[in-house]
């Protein structure tokens, strides 16, 4: 794939947060757009292949609960 974007469903989508980071903890990309398409890029150049740590916080639509979602993607090249 040459983006990567995660499919989240029934959310407030004005709370919606993505942020993904490198393994020193700097965010190298961030959307609060729930459309939004990474690209493997930081600064406008491309990334150096490994894993990168996403957290995705956002607000149910039908109550007031708060969510996080965490995971990995692998940048190949």
């Amino acid at each position: 794939n040459q983006t990567w974007k995660i499919y989240v469903e029934g959310i407030d989508q004005q709370s919606f947060e993505l942020k993904i980071y490198n393994r020193w903890g700097e965010v190298v990309w961030e959307t609060h757009d729930t459309k939004g398409e990474w690209d493997g890029t930081y600064g406008g150049k491309a990334i150096l292949p490994g894993v990168y740590n996403w957290v995705a916080m956002y607000k149910l639509r039908d109550t007031d609960g708060r969510k996080a979602l965490n995971g990995f993607v692998q940048v190949l090249r």
